[in-house]
């Protein structure tokens, strides 16, 4: 008799040590995927792309400055792309709210990590549920100048306050900056806003023009654009290999996001 109580309560002890531990990782998964990887451009991937993550909508929130609204045609093709490789429904918010107080004329190095941080915090409206529901893509229109240490150390003498150093930036697993100034048309405000997209998705640079993935969308502080002389001139489109990836990746059944990586700003 004392034997059959001793074992009732010990499998009762481990089904509650196994009901404990499952719930804890079920809390802690999420916290994972907020913060574990959130520096990190592509780290959530497939939780974007994947027929099999737990997220059925992707909201975009677009939060500008003052009088930096997006074009409504670079957003929706925007849309028909993020529709087009992941096959979910996805929802666009647009809110022009950004004071330019609130945004430093000029960001070095990763102090760009503490300031998104900051005009996210004051204006973000949508966020990412904890293990389904909807997944959110911030994507900032905002007018400063950028520049990586090196950059800064050896250019410092020669900053033209008039000019943009980049057109976009992927600052992190759910995060765009799209320089609005620096866009002169629809078409690059359209190919930029794909590029972004493209590394948020895990897709790195490529030297092919034809490629929305071309690494040529750089804009040093103290160049003009030599690679376009034709602003309209934009590829749109992803290439074979990049639109395979992403194939790929909406059959992939890894919806854990990358986190042995290092910290990076993708261009």
């Amino acid at each position: 008799m004392g034997t059959t109580i001793l074992k009732t309560i010990l499998i009762y002890f481990f089904t509650l040590v196994f009901s404990l531990s499952f719930s804890i990782i079920l809390i802690l998964l999420p916290t994972c995927i907020h913060h574990g990887a959130i520096y990190i451009p592509g780290a959530y991937d497939t939780l974007y792309l994947s027929r099999y993550s737990p997220y059925d909508t992707i909201i975009v929130e677009v939060d500008c400055m003052e009088g930096m609204s997006p074009d409504p045609r670079s957003l929706a093709t925007l849309q028909q792309q993020i529709e087009q490789y992941s096959n979910k429904k996805v929802v666009i918010y647009t809110n022009e709210e950004i004071e330019i107080s609130e945004v430093p004329d000029t960001i070095i190095g990763d102090e760009l990590f503490q300031t998104i941080d900051e005009i996210q915090e004051a204006h973000r409206d949508y966020h990412t549920g904890w293990l389904f529901g909807n997944i959110t893509v911030y994507i900032m229109y905002l007018d400063f100048e950028w520049y990586s240490e090196t950059d800064f150390l050896t250019t410092q003498q020669e900053i033209d306050d008039s000019l943009t150093y980049s057109i976009g930036l992927t600052c992190a697993a759910d995060s765009i900056i799209i320089f609005k100034e620096a866009t002169m048309t629809n078409n690059m405000e359209t190919s930029v806003l794909l590029h972004e997209m493209g590394h948020i998705w895990g897709l790195d640079h490529s030297d092919e023009t034809s490629n929305v993935m071309n690494s040529l969308f750089i804009f040093p502080g103290n160049s003009t654009i030599i690679e376009y002389p034709n602003p309209y001139d934009f590829p749109m489109n992803f290439s074979n290999e990049d639109e395979e990836h992403l194939l790929m990746s909406h059959e992939s059944y890894r919806i854990i996001p990358i986190i042995f990586s290092n910290s990076q700003i993708h261009q």
